[in-house]
């Protein structure tokens, strides 16, 4: 009897622990917006030893910025996610020829924490999109200042490995391997479009608010004096 107990206490931590694991399967939803840099051919991998997901290879375009991509560059990303599913570390360098030779263009330290706040990734079946937010750290002054300068946060990255064309794909958890076939993953790396604050929102209420007041208080005003002649007439 205290065997099956136990074992159905087992069974309800089991269960809370792997909702909490599903509950951090939270995509972020991030729209790609411009300027934004076009990684294609990627190779994507997770190793559980080393809680590294990585993603690399050509970067292929710069659309909306202020210079354009000669040829093609490259793209690095790196980001050491733990069993838990918790993002403790991350980077990514992106480098290639705007016109003074190959250099680094953009460089940014990736948000940390847990899935849905610091990270995004799509639960199987069909999970092949992983999304991070990075702050700006370096590169050319041109593309940092597209990109708001140095210092500049909660941007845009967003990784395809599309495991539909090969490889082992990602079962939801970060406790096993997963690539894709080497070379089919594509990435957006953006500029995100800052979201108004609570007491802007609020603001905008306010004055929408003392807008519609104002034009009824004109309103009724208006019909008071239109109706003023016929009660003098009266009189």
């Amino acid at each position: 009897m205290k065997t099956k107990i136990q074992l159905l206490q087992a069974c309800v931590v089991a269960s809370c622990l792997l909702s909490n694991v599903q509950l951090r399967a939270a995509p972020l939803n991030l729209t790609p917006s411009l300027p934004d840099f076009m990684a294609s051919s990627l190779a994507v991998n997770y190793v559980p030893g080393s809680n590294r997901f990585a993603a690399s290879g050509p970067t292929t375009a710069y659309q909306g910025g202020s210079v354009s991509l000669i040829g093609s560059g490259s793209f690095n990303l790196n980001a050491f996610i733990n069993g838990s599913g918790v993002l403790t570390f991350g980077f990514l360098t992106i480098s290639g020829d705007i016109g003074s030779g190959p250099e680094t263009l953009l460089s940014g330290n990736l948000k940390t924490g847990s899935s849905g706040t610091a990270f995004g990734f799509e639960s199987p079946p069909g999970g092949n999109t992983f999304e991070f937010l990075f702050t700006v750290t370096g590169g050319d002054p041109i593309v940092v200042n597209d990109f708001g300068g140095l210092g500049s946060s909660n941007h845009g990255l967003i990784v395809n490995a599309h495991f539909e064309n090969g490889g082992i794909p990602f079962n939801g958890t970060w406790t096993s391997f997963f690539r894709n076939d080497g070379f089919s993953g594509v990435s957006d790396i953006f500029v995100t479009i800052p979201e108004p604050s609570a007491m802007v929102l609020l603001l905008i209420g306010a004055s929408g608010w003392l807008a519609i007041r104002r034009s009824h208080f004109n309103r009724f005003r208006e019909l008071r004096l239109a109706r003023r002649p016929s009660i003098l007439n009266r009189g």
